[in-house]
């Protein structure tokens, strides 16, 4: 009776576009769809059309102001080298509590691994973990027990933290 879809322009930009497309229509005609995109590209469009009636759109004001107390600074390093820039930001600030972004879980991994053996409090989070393990690593997080979370875009999605200082 219920179809629910979160993050389907993530999902559709993973390349899942025929997977969606074979799960909904095995769905039933009448049936109340929920889909929830931060995006509304030419397919996400397409799908609503195709598979929903009578949509209804929430928009949120593009004019509307949030986290304006943010900084946005980068630092551009080879891959290779990311554990060692890291070492040198947590080394410059003891107080740094935040999440790191890497593409792969391997790669999640194995820098969780490199800052954990380097002396830092840090631990992955990533797809492949059981949700009772995420919830041991989101608790330990929040708790401040990790100063650095390094998590996949697609597991940290949904993480509710207002206080970390760097992403």
């Amino acid at each position: 009776r219920y179809v629910v879809l979160d993050e389907a322009d993530e999902m559709l930009n993973m390349g899942f576009k025929e997977e969606l497309d074979t799960i909904l229509g095995f769905t039933p005609e009448q049936k109340q769809t929920w889909l929830f995109s931060a995006t509304m590209p030419k397919e996400i469009r397409r799908m609503v059309k195709d598979y929903m009636s009578d949509p209804f759109e929430v928009r949120i004001d593009p004019k509307t102001v949030v986290n304006t107390n943010i900084q946005h600074q980068y630092a551009v390093v080879h891959p290779k080298d990311k554990a060692e820039a890291l070492t040198r930001f947590l080394d410059l600030d003891p107080e740094l509590y935040g999440v790191v972004f890497c593409r792969t879980r391997r790669d999640t991994q194995a820098l969780a691994e490199e800052l954990l053996k380097r002396g830092y409090r840090a631990d992955a989070l990533h797809g492949e973990m059981s949700q009772a393990q995420r919830d041991r690593v989101m608790l330990r997080f929040k708790q401040k027990h990790l100063q650095v979370l390094v998590a996949t875009d697609v597991a940290a999605r949904g993480i509710d933290v207002d206080t970390p200082t760097h992403v």
